[in-house]
């Protein structure tokens, strides 16, 4: 099986590495090459802005198109030689010609003459032509839906599928001509919330009359000069309408799924009203998780919002939600907003949770300390989110402002029995705990922003680019805790210790921001026109304001009374005030290097240069919780950013950042209540504790590979960075296995973090094949002190995952991929054994359409852990789906859950001496049956 799975690894490798660089020799050996100029045939000036659109002849599939420069001209490279082309060329207020074309392989390179276009004539009577596939509307490129024949039940997605140069990939991302697109919009707007999931699966083909995709200008301060979007315009009266789901299921033991989802809209509203509820670890974090999956299309081989296995414990969630959008102007394009949106969403969940662990920890010289714990909690909490947003935008400015609103309440109790045992597995210690906990939550939060900048025209008036960010966040919390705890010591039963405690706590706090930035101050000081305008200057100041009011109170109760007393040593009330304030001035250029529809290349260099005025007072009625700090800090920033964008071909974009900046120590690092009621962690106090300095240098690469209908891109990032003086752990653990923390400063910190993604694409008709890898490693060494010994632990983690998918038009969905997740953690200063971890994991999903109506769903996971104990497990999942009705709007749904019955939670979790495996409670096998409906109706009712 170990071989098996490095082939596959092995296999990927060579796919995902070698098959674009066969590609591109593939391509080189296309080195057809076009040029030609498009001209007025009366006037006999340069038409700007035609459309040029290259044809192979077999088939009419579109090979590539431009638009005409300043100067008329226009050129292709790398096209196929010896087969037959043809070239169209149009522009709004001319006729469009065509021209067959070949380009042979002694003549790779062909010169055309000038093109002369002839202006439409407009006292002639018109003759309706049907529109083409693909034509350019201004500098929108336009796909007519009426011009790609599919199933009378396709949805917008399976339409994006078939067009040129477009994929849609299988994380739901979508690309044209290897660019990815920052957004999908109907009509113009967002849709139910953004996603582009749910405008692309429920949207039919048929309610469709355009698909536009169009330039829009990047953000301020991006180093992108803009941005792609796709909008689907809906057919005239197709504006206006509804769709939903309805679903309901029934399984063995008693187990149930439930959700409804039902989504109205209108030229300016947009409703949803969602609900579910399940006891199959189906766990919905936001409306916007339901609505994308109770789509039209279904979920494929789509593994989000499904019943999760390997989650911890059992969980019942209980969902409902509302969501309304109005646009004030219907018609609203990118820079022009005038939005309300409004949320509600309620989350009920009740968890029941069964763990069994052990923790090896490291003490160095062979010696150690094991703890084996087992322990079974319920929980049930409840979380309801209200939500609203106003945002207005136009060419100049922008403002917006927003309030959320969470109130809930947490209700748990459970029991946990922990041994510890030397390295000879010999009981030293035990505990016996029981606890409930009950508490209560508000919170409020309104944030405001604003921005604005000035006319070019105006450039040289007093500053007036301005961006404003106001934050006030409200938080109130209140929470009753009892904790029953025997510690047995057994070898010397003078150290066994028997609590029986309450805890009442509150805690209320405030939280303000303001960040604000204004300029840009040269051309008013030195003049429009002299070469220091060419900077741009501008004041910068980060504002923070925080307070915290904590009441705690404590009760004990002795075995030989039934009456609690309070505990002086562990009630207190105290207040917490932090001011925070960073202005600076912020320097920056930008240099732009471009050739009309050949290049353009940005650079933009930023340095912020700033001081930090830090100051922390923490007042207790407990005397050893008072304190102050104060600090003053120089956290300059320096960013640099650079595109270079070869239309047609690449766009690389390169982001370098260095960042010095300090870590505060907070008031529960300083000067906790020291609480021995749990003998196996005792957090001290140390408000000896100094602020910490970090350095941070962070590198982002990202490369889109625009040349063609088979993308392939890539993303890189890099962060290395060092901490002197870290707050870091001072361990102490005894022979019983007790252990106390106290955090102090101590040595220098190094960390490095690297990441890596890439997709290739290869796009066969109507067949898409897709190569995926995903890489994340990060490297710690991190100094601690283990029992008054100075050490430094140095950990590795590495995630690598890798993928291929493929689909088949509307047949056939597959995905393979291989994961692999490894810890490694070495004691750099004690004598110390190594602590290891690692998980395979190979998954197969396949979704196939046997018929327009009938499909099986289905995926297998094998699962290879290391650890004590612990065995290999295998599982399956599938479901069989068919469509009733004429308009496939009934669904009836078999699945079947973990089919082997091998299911097994296995769960690792690693710091510094101490490397835990645990095994949890998670859902075994059950079989269900469920049945949907898709009401749905887009465009008015007609007589």
């Amino acid at each position: 099986m170990r071989r098996s799975r490095f082939l596959i690894i092995a296999a990927v490798l060579k796919l995902l590495f070698f098959l674009p660089a066969t590609a591109q020799k593939k391509d080189t050996a296309s080195t057809g090459r076009l040029e030609g100029a498009v001209r007025d045939s009366v006037h006999d000036y340069d038409l700007v802005s035609a459309t040029v659109a290259l044809y192979l002849e077999k088939d009419s599939s579109l090979i590539a198109f431009r638009l005409t420069g300043n100067e008329g001209e226009f050129s292709f490279a790398q096209l196929p030689v010896e087969q037959p082309l043809y070239l169209a060329v149009s522009h709004l207020s001319y006729i469009t010609r065509y021209f067959p074309l070949l380009i042979s392989k002694e003549k790779q390179v062909l010169q055309l003459e000038a093109i002369n276009l002839v202006q439409k004539n407009r006292e002639l009577p018109t003759i309706e032509i049907a529109a083409p596939p693909v034509q350019f509307n201004g500098d929108t490129l336009e796909f007519n839906a009426s011009a790609f024949k599919l199933d009378k039940a396709a949805q917008a997605e399976d339409l994006l599928k078939m067009l040129p140069g477009v994929i849609v990939w299988n994380d739901g991302s979508i690309t044209v001509n290897g660019k990815k697109v920052s957004r999908v919009q109907v009509n113009g707007k967002p849709f139910f919330g953004g996603d582009t999931k749910v405008a692309i699966q429920n949207l039919p083909k048929n309610a469709v009359d355009k698909i536009q995709v169009y330039q829009v200008a990047g953000s301020p301060g991006s180093i992108l000069d803009s941005l792609l979007e796709v909008n689907i315009k809906l057919r005239k009266g197709k504006g206006v309408g509804y769709f939903g789901k309805m679903a309901a299921g029934a399984g063995t033991d008693q187990h149930y799924e439930a959700d409804a989802g039902m989504n109205f809209f209108s030229e300016k509203s947009q409703l949803s009203l969602v609900a579910a509820a399940n006891d199959v670890n189906k766990v919905a974090k936001d409306l916007n998780t339901i609505l994308r999956n109770t789509t039209f299309k279904g979920v494929g081989t789509s593994l989000e919002y499904q019943p999760e296995l390997m989650v911890q414990g059992l969980h019942s969630p209980v969902n409902a939600g509302v969501s309304w959008q109005y646009d004030f102007t219907p018609d609203v394009g990118s820079m022009k907003i005038n939005r309300l949106n409004l949320n509600y969403f309620m989350d009920d969940m009740h968890e029941s949770v069964s763990r069994q662990s052990r923790s090896e920890i490291l003490l160095g010289d062979g010696v150690g300390n094991i703890q084996e714990s087992q322990s079974a909690y319920k929980r049930h909490s409840s979380d309801h989110s209200f939500s609203s947003k106003y945002e207005k935008n136009n060419q100049l400015s922008s403002f917006s402002t927003a309030v959320s609103f969470n109130l809930g309440s947490l209700h748990s109790n459970g029991n946990e029995t922990t041994r510890s045992l030397d390295y000879d597995n010999l009981p030293q210690s035990k505990d016996v705990l029981q606890s409930t906990d009950d508490s209560r939550y508000q919170r409020l939060n309104w944030t405001i922003e604003a921005a604005g900048r000035k006319s070019v025209s105006k450039s040289h008036l007093r500053p007036g680019d301005y961006q404003v960010k106001y934050s006030l966040t409200l938080s109130n919390n209140e929470g009753d805790r009892a904790r029953e705890s025997e510690f047995t010591a057994l070898k010397d039963m003078t150290l066994s210790r028997h609590f029986d405690r309450k805890y009442e706590e509150k805690r209320k706090g405030t939280d303000q921001l303001l960040d604000t930035r204004w300029g840009n101050f040269l051309p008013w000081i030195v003049g429009s026109y002299s070469p220091l305008a060419r900077f741009n200057l501008q004041i910068v100041n980060v504002l923070e304001l925080r307070q915290g009011r904590d009441d705690n109170k404590a009760f004990d109760r002795l075995k030989s009374s039934d009456d609690y007393f309070l505990n002086p040593l562990l009630t207190a009330e105290q207040r917490n005030t932090v001011i925070n304030e960073a202005p600076g001035i912020s320097i920056s250029r930008n240099f732009i290097k471009s050739l009309y529809q050949r290049y353009q290349k940005n650079l933009l260099a930023e340095l912020i240069l700033q001081y930090q005025f830090y100051r922390q007072k923490n007042e207790s009625t407990q005397e050893s919780q008072r304190y102050g700090l104060n600090a003053i800090k120089f956290t300059p920033i320096l960013t640099i950013n650079y595109l270079n964008n070869q239309y047609g071909a690449f766009q690389d974009s390169y982001n370098w950042t260095l960042e010095i900046k300090p870590d505060y120590p907070t008031s529960g690092q300083m000067a906790p209540l020291v609480d021995s009621i749990n003998q196996y962690f005792i957090l001290l106090r140390n408000k000896a504790l100094k602020p910490a300095d970090r350095y941070e240098l962070s590198f982002n690469m990202r490369h889109n590979n625009i040349s063609g209908i088979q993308p392939f891109n890539y993303f890189v990032n890099l962060n290395i960075g060092a901490i002197n003086n870290p707050i870091t752990e001072d361990i102490t653990t005894d022979s019983l296995g007790r252990r106390t923390f106290r955090y102090i400063n101590l040595g220098t910190e190094k960390h490095a973090r690297i990441g890596v993604n890439m997709n290739k694409a290869f796009k066969f008709n109507s067949n898409l094949l897709e190569l995926q890898l995903n890489a994340t490693s990060n490297y710690i060494n991190r100094p601690n002190s283990i029992n008054g010994f100075a050490n430094a632990t140095g950990s590795l983690n590495n995630t690598i995952r890798l993928g291929i998918a493929y689909s088949a038009g509307q047949f056939i969905a597959l995905n393979l991929s291989q994961q692999f997740y490894s810890y490694l953690a070495v004691q750099k200063n004690i004598k110390a054994e190594e602590l290891r971890s690692r998980t395979y994991s190979t998954i197969l999903s396949a979704s196939c359409n046997t018929t327009s109506r009938f499909t099986i769903n289905t995926n297998v996971s094998y699962n290879n852990n290391s650890g004590y104990g612990i065995e290999n497990f295998i599982l399956w999942n599938a479901a069989a789906v068919y469509r009733l009705t004429k308009a496939k709007d009934w669904e009836i749904r078999l699945s079947a859950l973990d089919l082997l019955r091998q299911n097994r939670g296995v769960f690792y979790e690693g710091s510094n001496n101490m490397l835990t495996t645990s095994t949890v409670n998670v859902l075994r096998q059950y079989f269900m049956l469920s049945l949907s409906y898709y009401p749905r109706k887009f465009g008015r009712k007609t007589q």
